[in-house]
């Protein structure tokens, strides 16, 4: 073949463009095809014997068998004749890109970055895997790096099927080692029979080469094989987390499990090793580790060091208080039964509650803050795992922190906790029947939370289930109906609401004292519904009533008057009363910031509803700063990836939206729905606003064009997630209607704007403002066609 440095013009039809790589047996170049035209990575193997045959013909029956976007695509091989020397080739798929190699040089990731990207050669490796392939020289000039940062493997000359016979596995020959010795697992370093674990460990090392800087044995990439197994048996690599800063625990355990030295202590597959470095980058508990209490809690602590250590302590005594008084009630049980479930749920207890407060020692955590939702997830992962306790005991312990979870906003926790209560509380023979019921309703208020409509739906039809033709107490009653009302609210049926809500209240209002808490909560829900239907007198006077009530029997700070505040301040800004709304808005805004701080995330949701009253008011450039403090506070506590970030984000781009700061606006908005757009499963209904605000911006901004498409993508999407008859369909179709009238495209919008109508009256009544603003802008579109007509 010559030098390196002379080049063939052309190989078997391929112009020669430049070598790319060689090795010691073969060179790969970049080749020009003519047809079809494209460029592709041309390897060349030269000195070819009857060996290198039978290796060629595998590697190519191997690649063919790959299709994979992180693998180069095999397009032909064959065997020719190149300056009277027999050669043979292979043709595959070019990648534009970098080394991995390289890339890091270049690019210097981030760790999360870097792992991200290691992630993905491991789901690649895994992809060859179960078609039976191990790489075996996977490092890091193997894997290309394309501008889009997806890494593609490349060079499977030495790949070995594991599917192939005995026979045919031995043409490596017994003890010849393939591979690049600082990669290469024990087991192929002694020759032995390799599997997919050889190419974990491989990652593994990369891994810890790219994230440190060296390989874990510097010395191999000189070595020869005897010196190579003499270095790897005497010699341990050092500990990652020793020689990089901020390698914490997990990342360093990731990385020394992949290249472990026995093939039994590391991860079983390729796919494994992904799960893990996947659920280290979300700060989720590893798999490679077993997620005691105490690391689970230290887990959670760097995931959400942003929330307040004050109002963890407060929830902490909430907790302890509530946990200690769980009361199990049973029927007929004999007096020892009784005393020894007693005793036991007071052992249960009392140790559940000092080990979650042996986590909030300061010396046990070394100064780190630990916030309740530690706690929660401390006893969580201790009752998983602690099956002594009695089921009735463990089930009011996972009532208790469902309740709590749901109430910090954790709901899908809640979801499981409750759950879990309730497959428990089912195997108590001769369960308290009320018991039971409790449980439901608390499960499906934790769905609601959740967004699982459809299940919350289903746990009330079985309290209904329960609750029918018998004399069960006025509290469970109302607690059905308030469930109920709030699932039926948040999927915008607030007539069906306020109908079920009506009678609850009477109850209620019959049933218990003027400060029940129930008895106030029922009565502000039914104001909300009230105020969603724009039946503001009522809604006005109600909630009025309600806060003077709650202020005066359990004081203003409690979270019942907070909430009643707001609602009454909502109806007041709907009702145009808006100096009064901002006044109460202003008044929550203080009275969160004196007990939660600054910088605390409610603190942050009440200056979003005052800076949208100053927007309202005419003052949308006043309210500008007061949404950015928000939402800059939000975001440099816990960063923009998290629902609570995003819907700040959205809150914002509203407020620049009416402040006319449409450059500003409009890319907070397109990178709302970019997230909402990447979901596996597409958006889900919490999701829409964004769209319908988007669109709306567009409108506004004069991007006619841009805000009819938009409108239209939200209809796709409302249409699979709501229905065509619910009531945020109905007002999303309105706006649609009306952005198709300014646009000109007045048959369409005729027929949108008469479903919307349609809707919007059955659902939120004929006096509602949408409906009214529906109609005339139907009215608009058909005067518009009389002229055209």
């Amino acid at each position: 073949m010559g030098s390196s440095s002379a080049l063939p013009s052309e190989i078997a039809g391929y112009r020669i463009e430049r070598l790319l790589g060689e090795g010691a047996s073969s060179r790969v170049y970049l080749a020009r095809e003519a047809r079809p035209e494209r460029r592709v990575a041309l390897k060349v193997l030269h000195h070819v014997t009857e060996h290198g045959r039978e290796r060629f013909r595998r590697e190519t029956e191997l690649l063919a068998g790959l299709e994979h976007p992180g693998i180069a695509r095999l397009y032909a091989a064959g065997e020719n004749t190149v300056g009277g020397a027999p050669v043979l080739w292979i043709a595959m798929a070019y990648i534009e890109g970098t080394t991995l190699r390289d890339w890091a040089k270049q690019r210097r990731p981030s760790q999360t970055a870097m792992m991200d990207l290691l992630r993905q050669v491991a789901d690649t490796a895994h992809a060859a895997h179960t078609r039976g392939v191990i790489h075996r020289d996977l490092k890091p000039d193997n894997v290309i790096v394309r501008d889009d940062d997806t890494p593609c493997i490349v060079d499977f000359g030495i790949a070995h099927a594991t599917r192939e016979s005995d026979a045919q596995t031995r043409m490596t020959q017994a003890g010849q080692v393939l591979g690049t010795l600082p990669y290469m697992s024990t087991e192929q370093l002694l020759g032995d029979r390799v599997d997919p674990r050889c190419d974990v460990f491989a990652i593994g090392v990369m891994a810890y080469e790219l994230l440190s800087g060296q390989l874990p044995h510097p010395g191999l990439a000189n070595a020869t094989l005897l010196s190579a197994l003499e270095t790897v048996r005497l010699s341990q690599a050092k500990p990652l987390s020793s020689l990089v800063t901020g390698v914490d625990s997990d990342l360093h355990t990731i990385v020394h499990k992949a290249m472990a030295y026995e093939a039994d202590q590391r991860y079983a597959s390729a796919a494994e090793l992904a799960s893990d470095i996947g659920r280290w980058l979300q700060r989720l508990p590893i798999e490679a580790r077993r997620p005691t209490a105490s690391y689970v809690v230290g887990l959670f602590v760097r995931r959400h060091k942003a929330l307040s250590a004050a109002a963890g302590l407060t929830a902490l005594a909430l907790i302890a208080a509530s946990a200690i008084s769980i009361n199990f009630a049973v029927k007929e049980r004999s007096a020892n039964q009784l005393a020894q479930e007693r005793l036991a749920q007071r052992e249960a207890v009392s140790n559940l509650m000092s080990d979650m407060l042996a986590d909030a020692n300061p010396y046990q955590t070394q100064g780190e803050q630990i916030t309740v939702l530690d706690v929660l997830d401390k006893a969580a992962a201790r009752l998983q795992r602690d099956d002594s306790v009695p089921p009735a005991v463990r089930a009011g312990m996972w009532e208790t922190l469902g309740k709590t979870y749901v109430a910090l906003g954790r709901a899908n926790d809640g979801v499981d906790a409750y759950a879990r209560a309730l497959e428990l509380l089912n195997q108590v023979d001769q369960a308290e029947p009320t018991a039971i019921t409790t449980l439901y309703l608390g499960l499906a208020e934790a769905q609601t939370a959740a967004g699982q409509e459809e299940a919350a739906f289903n746990s009330l039809r079985t309290v209904d289930e329960r609750l029918s033709g018998s004399a069960e107490n006025a509290e469970l009653q109302v607690t059905a109906a308030l469930r109920r009302s709030t699932l039926l609210r948040q999927t915008g049926a607030f007539v069906a609401a306020e109908k079920t809500l009506r009678p609850a209240y009477e109850l209620a209002e019959s049933a218990f004292s003027p400060d029940n808490e129930l008895r106030v909560e029922t009565g502000i829900a039914l104001a909300a519904a009230l105020h969603r239907q724009s039946k503001l007198d009522e809604a006005l006077t109600l909630a009025g009533q309600l806060e003077t009530l709650s202020i005066r029997h359990h004081g203003p700070a409690h979270p019942l008057s907070l909430s009643v505040q707001q609602v009454h301040a909502l109806a007041l800004r709907e009702a145009g009363k808006i100096d009064a709304a901002l006044e109460k808005f202003n008044v929550i805004l203080d009275t969160l910031t004196a007990m939660l701080g600054d910088q605390h995330f409610d603190v942050a949701g009440a200056r979003m509803d005052v800076a949208a009253t100053l927007s309202q008011a005419g003052r949308a450039g006043e309210a500008l700063p007061v949404a950015r403090r928000a939402h800059e506070t939000v975001v440099q506590r816990i960063g923009p990836d998290n629902d609570l970030a995003r819907t700040i984000t959205a809150l914002r781009a509203s407020v620049a939206s009416y402040a006319d700061a449409f450059d500003e606006a409009i890319p907070l908005f397109e990178s709302l729905l970019a997230y909402h757009e990447s979901k596996p499963g597409g958006p889900t209904a919490n999701d829409l606003i964004d769209y319908n605000n988007l669109a709306t911006a567009y409108k506004l901004n004069g991007q006619i064009d841009q805000a009819v498409d938009c409108f239209q993508t939200l209809l796709n999407h409302g249409e699979r997630v709501l229905g065509r008859d619910h009531a945020h369909f109905g007002i999303f179709e309105s706006n649609y209607g009306e952005a198709l009238r300014v646009a000109g495209a007045f048959d369409m919008a005729e027929q949108h704007l008469e479903h919307a109508l349609q809707v919007t009256t059955a659902t939120l009544g004929a006096d509602h403002p949408t409906t009214r603003a529906t109609d005339e802008s139907l009215a608009q579109v058909r005067a518009e066609l009389r002229v055209m007509h």
